[in-house]
């Protein structure tokens, strides 16, 4: 008999792509599903749209809640979810008919704790797809199983994003009595997603993009940047914290790195973004301690090699440069 799968989308203000979303989970070749749609607090038509799906299909839960964020809407579907397995879709987008049977497969064939696949950027309201060729071509994960610490690892490649977001897999729900998402936090994938990767046995991967994610094409220039975003630096720190603690000298080695660039580049964004203020001065004086802090502990340790120090001390001397050559090769890799 099919396990049941739990499908929790989290929901606040997207009435123009709701119901693509939900259609798409309503279309899924595997028909065990348990649908929670958590609606966080909407203002607008989202949280009628819920509640006309729940009246119409006996496998929808809709749970209203006060505005908390993205990640305490994701906790509380996953504590209302009775499936063996759980997947988390964005309410903006949708997936492929196939998502949750391959991704179900995967994990019945290798007896894995996540199944990942690959995805495909949409830049369009309706549902006109353009392909992300790239994200298949660059990680090239056909078919294959990791062990958790071998996921982590994999996961710091420069472009594999992938392996931090949270909506492209499918997790054995026995992953989240140990972590959760953290509340009121953005970035809170990079909070999470590697602890979930480190303590399960077996990750599986399958390169086919079934997941949409939809982008807007005005979102770059119409979402203002704010400080809230600096929390990336507190989950870095957190993950810094969790290696050493677990002895993981190579996963430690590969957090220093990540954190030096993410310090970089939150340096960046608040000296282009943010208005002269004391919270701006406070801000950069912090950052900059820290990349000191961080650059000296590299340049000092005898895990880096020479090659590596020489690229960091580049990008200490001409930030602004990297910064922009690191971004533009990015979006080249990541859209062309």
């Amino acid at each position: 008999m099919e396990d049941l799968v739990t499908v929790v989308v989290a929901i606040y203000n997207t009435e123009k792509y709701l119901k693509r979303c939900i259609d798409s989970i309503l279309r899924q070749t595997y028909k065990n599903l348990q649908i929670i749609l958590v609606d966080d607090g909407s203002t607008d038509m989202s949280s009628i749209i819920c509640d006309e799906y729940s009246r119409l299909y006996s496998n929808i839960l809709v749970i209203h809640k006060i505005n908390g964020g993205l990640s305490d809407a994701r906790n509380k579907g996953i504590d209302a979810a009775t499936g063996k397995y759980v997947a988390l879709i964005d309410s903006d987008d949708y997936i492929n008919e196939n998502y949750i049977l391959k991704l179900y497969n995967l994990c019945r064939e290798y007896n894995a704790d996540i199944a990942q696949c690959s995805y495909t950027m949409v830049y369009n309201s309706d549902d006109q797809v353009v392909h992300n060729k790239t994200n298949v071509e660059q990680n090239k994960k056909t078919n294959k199983s990791l062990s958790g610490k071998e996921a982590v690892i994999s996961s710091f490649s420069e472009f594999d994003v992938q392996s931090t977001v949270a909506w492209n897999k499918l997790y054995k729900k026995d992953l989240f009595n140990y972590y959760r998402y953290p509340y009121a936090k953005i970035h809170e994938d990079e909070f999470t997603t590697y602890k979930l990767l480190y303590i399960s046995n077996i990750v599986s991967y399958i390169d086919e993009p079934l997941y949409y994610y939809y982008k807007s094409t005005d979102s770059i220039t119409t979402r203002k940047y704010n400080l809230k975003r600096l929390d990336v630096i507190e989950a870095m720190e957190e993950k810094l914290k969790f290696f050493l603690e677990k002895n993981e000298e190579k996963l430690y080695n590969l957090t220093l790195k990540q954190y030096y660039f993410v310090l970089l580049n939150s340096k960046y964004d608040v000296e282009k973004h943010i208005d002269d203020s004391s919270d701006k001065k406070r801000v950069l004086k912090n950052i900059r301690c820290k990349l000191e802090d961080i650059y000296n502990k590299i340049i000092k340790s005898k895990d880096f090699k020479l090659k590596y120090k020489i690229k960091i001390t580049i990008s200490k001397i001409f930030p602004k440069l990297s910064i922009s050559v690191f971004r533009k090769l990015i979006i080249s890799r990541r859209e062309s």
